[in-house]
């Protein structure tokens, strides 16, 4: 009998220690973080089909990058993303840039996956060229284990059918990470 009493009472010390612990690593933590858009390639391109409401054509975009730099994180884990990131990704846009797409971002030691939505060409700027809308979801994957959304705008000067040159940018993302 004093066995099993002794036993229960190491068993509570070891789940009062433990407990705190645990409920406190499920506590979301607040995280944001904003950049810019450096520079995007083309991508593997291809014509998929023809939008007969915008009369353009409709591309698929295939493992097209977008360099950039988060200048700050507001809170969080800000040495985890500071500094460079890149965003592989594939989208099905129009010639006026809407539509949806899916990928990567990779900054310092955190990956996210990301999916969103370009709302298309929402301005012009004669100095900076067409303006493009996005914004979407993103979920932590390594390093930084949360969820959250994001949003971004670009300036581009058109190569052709294509987004040539960025020439002005914002990207933030904001949300929750488990610490």
């Amino acid at each position: 009998m004093k066995k099993v009493l002794l036993l229960g009472i190491i068993l509570a010390l070891a789940l009062t220690l433990i407990m705190p612990s645990v409920a406190m690593a499920a506590q979301p933590t607040a995280f944001s973080a904003s950049g810019k858009f450096t520079s995007i390639d083309e991508g593997n391109v291809s014509i998929i089909g023809f939008d007969e409401g915008y009369q353009v054509p409709i591309f698929q975009v295939q493992d097209r990058h977008i360099q950039g730099e988060f200048a700050r994180s507001v809170k969080g884990e800000s040495n985890r993303v500071n500094g460079p990131f890149t965003i592989t990704y594939d989208a099905v846009v129009n010639g006026y840039q809407i539509g949806t797409f899916s990928g990567v971002l990779a900054a310092k030691s955190a990956t996210f996956t990301v999916q969103g939505i370009s709302y298309g060409i929402t301005g012009f700027d004669a100095s900076k060229g067409y303006r493009v809308d996005l914004g979407g979801t993103w979920t932590g994957t390594h390093g930084i284990k949360g969820e959250g959304t994001f949003t971004a705008w670009f300036y581009f000067i058109p190569d052709g059918l294509h987004i040539g040159s960025l020439t002005d940018s914002s990207f933030t993302m904001t949300g929750n990470y488990d610490r």
